[in-house]
Protein backbone atom coordinates (compact mmCIF):
# COMPACT_ATOMS: atom_id res chain seq x y z
CA UNK A 1 0.00 0.00 0.00
CA UNK A 2 1.02 3.56 -0.60
CA UNK A 3 2.33 5.22 2.59
CA UNK A 4 -0.11 8.13 2.23
CA UNK A 5 -3.05 5.70 2.01
CA UNK A 6 -1.85 3.86 5.12
CA UNK A 7 -1.54 7.17 6.94
CA UNK A 8 -5.08 8.16 5.94
CA UNK A 9 -6.45 4.82 7.19
CA UNK A 10 -4.62 5.10 10.51
CA UNK A 11 -5.81 8.70 10.96
CA UNK A 12 -9.42 7.65 10.36
CA UNK A 13 -9.11 4.75 12.81
CA UNK A 14 -7.57 7.02 15.46
CA UNK A 15 -10.42 9.51 15.03
CA UNK A 16 -12.92 6.73 15.71
CA UNK A 17 -11.23 6.06 19.05
CA UNK A 18 -13.23 9.03 20.39
CA UNK A 19 -16.56 7.35 19.64
CA UNK A 20 -19.19 7.71 22.38
CA UNK A 21 -20.01 3.99 21.96
CA UNK A 22 -18.00 1.71 24.25
CA UNK A 23 -18.24 -1.28 21.91
CA UNK A 24 -16.83 0.71 19.00
CA UNK A 25 -13.97 2.07 21.11
CA UNK A 26 -13.10 -1.45 22.21
CA UNK A 27 -13.05 -2.72 18.64
CA UNK A 28 -10.95 0.22 17.49
CA UNK A 29 -8.48 -0.42 20.33
CA UNK A 30 -8.16 -4.00 19.11
CA UNK A 31 -7.67 -2.89 15.49
CA UNK A 32 -5.00 -0.38 16.52
CA UNK A 33 -3.17 -3.09 18.46
CA UNK A 34 -3.24 -5.42 15.46
CA UNK A 35 -1.85 -2.74 13.17
CA UNK A 36 0.68 -1.77 15.84
CA UNK A 37 1.80 -5.39 16.19
CA UNK A 38 2.96 -5.24 12.59
CA UNK A 39 4.06 -1.64 12.19
CA UNK A 40 5.72 -0.77 15.51
CA UNK A 41 8.50 -3.41 15.21
CA UNK A 42 9.09 -2.29 11.62
CA UNK A 43 9.40 1.34 12.80
CA UNK A 44 6.50 2.27 10.52
CA UNK A 45 4.32 3.76 13.26
CA UNK A 46 6.66 5.01 15.94
CA UNK A 47 4.17 7.62 17.10
CA UNK A 48 1.41 5.12 18.00
CA UNK A 49 2.50 4.37 21.57
CA UNK A 50 3.46 7.98 22.44
CA UNK A 51 0.13 9.11 20.97
CA UNK A 52 -1.80 6.65 23.15
CA UNK A 53 0.20 7.78 26.20
CA UNK A 54 -0.70 11.40 25.46
CA UNK A 55 -4.35 10.45 24.91
CA UNK A 56 -4.41 8.63 28.26
CA UNK A 57 -4.18 12.08 29.90
CA UNK A 58 -7.10 13.51 27.90
CA UNK A 59 -9.91 15.37 29.64
CA UNK A 60 -12.35 13.21 27.66
CA UNK A 61 -12.88 10.05 29.72
CA UNK A 62 -13.84 8.03 26.62
CA UNK A 63 -10.59 8.88 24.86
CA UNK A 64 -8.64 8.20 28.03
CA UNK A 65 -10.20 4.78 28.57
CA UNK A 66 -9.93 3.78 24.90
CA UNK A 67 -6.27 4.81 24.80
CA UNK A 68 -5.46 2.83 27.92
CA UNK A 69 -7.27 -0.18 26.49
CA UNK A 70 -5.30 0.23 23.25
CA UNK A 71 -2.04 0.35 25.19
CA UNK A 72 -3.03 -2.83 27.02
CA UNK A 73 -3.81 -4.62 23.79
CA UNK A 74 -0.54 -3.41 22.25
CA UNK A 75 1.38 -4.77 25.23
CA UNK A 76 -0.36 -8.14 24.82
CA UNK A 77 0.44 -8.26 21.12
CA UNK A 78 4.07 -7.17 21.35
Amino acid sequence: MEPSFKTDIKTAILATLASPKSLIRGQIASILAQIGKIEVPRKEWDELIPSMCTNSKSDDINIRLASLKTLGYICEEL
